[in-house]
């Protein structure tokens, strides 16, 4: 069993948000993966099976000062299909994203950081580029579209050779790129050996530059 914490900073200054994750299982093969993240009044909590690197399927918990919503993501008759539930309204209705290319299912993206090395390693193994299907997260949506499923086309590669990470227990990880969605080719991202991400940056703004740092418990 593995388990840790990210540790995010914002122009090098610590910023209030708690991400843990804990791994059950073997990371090379079948695991249960747990992962939450509190950040102000909003608390997001996946609950997700892997498999090789792969998600297979995946439960998503929001709770904030309105209420909670679920959604759960899994893959019925050979297509992917989303279970949303507000606990709130007790409305409920399964939602079957739109097609995708043949013969190409989308990656499942649960979208915390410890899902995120994972990701990256699966779209280099496929050419560098592929779907991926994400729950939407986006607070200046309506309410009614948090969690409901968005797919994004995404592109990964290797930037750079093994390097060890100063004051991160001289860990070796390698530079990798990550591009798509809210991510552009400055943003870097560093993989360990078992594929968990280590460290990221991404700048958000001129003004805004976010740092996020592995912190393992074991």
């Amino acid at each position: 069993m593995l388990a840790g914490s990210y540790l995010y900073s914002l122009n090098g200054e610590s910023v209030d948000i708690q991400e843990t994750w804990l791994i059950d299982g073997d990371l090379s093969g079948e695991c249960r993966i747990v992962s939450t993240r509190r950040a102000g009044d909003v608390e997001l909590q996946v609950d997700a099976t892997q498999c090789v690197g792969l998600v297979e399927r995946f439960e998503v918990h929001w709770r904030d000062a309105d209420g909670v919503i679920d959604a759960k993501y899994d893959v019925k008759d050979g297509a992917p299909i989303v279970e949303w539930l507000d606990q709130d309204t007790q409305r409920s209705e399964d939602i079957r994203p739109p097609q995708f290319f043949a013969n190409d299912l989308p990656l499942f993206y649960p979208l915390l950081r410890v899902f995120t090395g994972p990701i990256i390693r699966s779209l280099i193994a496929r050419g560098g580029e592929g779907l991926v299907l994400l729950p939407n997260i986006e607070t200046s949506t309506a309410r009614s579209d948090l969690l409901r499923p968005l797919c994004s086309v995404r592109h990964a590669g290797i930037a750079g050779e093994q390097e060890s990470l100063v004051g991160e227990g001289d860990t070796a990880a390698q530079l990798c790129t990550f591009v798509g969605g809210h991510y552009d080719e400055k943003s870097r991202f560093w993989l360990a050996a078992d594929n968990l991400l280590e460290r990221y940056e991404w700048q958000q703004a001129p003004d805004q530059l976010w740092e996020v740092r592995l912190k393992r418990e074991n």
